[in-house]
């Protein structure tokens, strides 16, 4: 099995998300960015960026104000899911070898538990010099802890932020 090197894993998430907000800002310069997401799935085999753009969260939450906060937390309703994808192309190959490679049952727990632990420590990072004004946010498709959802997101936001998450989150 190959091994997790957590530091260039980390180093990597975050020099591909700085290109993927370096290229959303230069190329739509009149956006007004709100969300930053970082999600994976299940197995931690694959990891994507998305974006939202204020414009696209207000037109959402007008349209369905009932479902406002939703809008706001879940990077699969964001204007651009997997914008700048291209920046991570090398990091989902070796996350699905190393998946591949990762026995099932408590071998893969670790694993899952790892690699997200180092995506939360790549946005802590990256909380603290971009997009300052944005949401943070990971997530995992087809993997429902909402314990560690929690926790991801009090890690990476404000604590104003993190309760309404949580707040949301608990009433759903």
């Amino acid at each position: 099995m190959t091994t997790l090197n957590t530091d260039d894993l980390r180093i990597k998430i975050i020099t591909a998300t700085s290109k993927a907000i370096k290229k959303i800002k230069e190329q739509m310069p009149q956006s007004e960015i709100c969300g930053l997401a970082l999600y994976s799935d299940s197995e931690a085999s694959s990891l994507a960026p998305a974006f939202n753009c204020k414009n696209h969260l207000e037109s959402l939450q007008a349209e369905y104000p009932e479902d406002a906060v939703y809008f706001k937390w879940s990077p699969n309703e964001w204007s651009h899911e997997s914008y700048g994808e291209e920046f991570f192309t090398e990091i989902s190959f070796a996350l699905r070898q190393l998946s591949e490679s990762t026995p099932e049952g408590e071998a893969l727990k670790k694993h899952r538990k790892n690699v997200f632990d180092v995506c939360i420590n790549a946005l802590k990072e990256l909380r603290k010099s971009e997009l300052k004004e944005s949401i943070f946010v990971f997530s995992a498709t087809d993997y429902s802890s909402p314990q560690e959802e929690v926790f991801w997101i009090k890690a990476i936001n404000s604590p104003l932020e993190a309760a309404e998450f949580e707040d949301w989150l608990t009433q759903n």
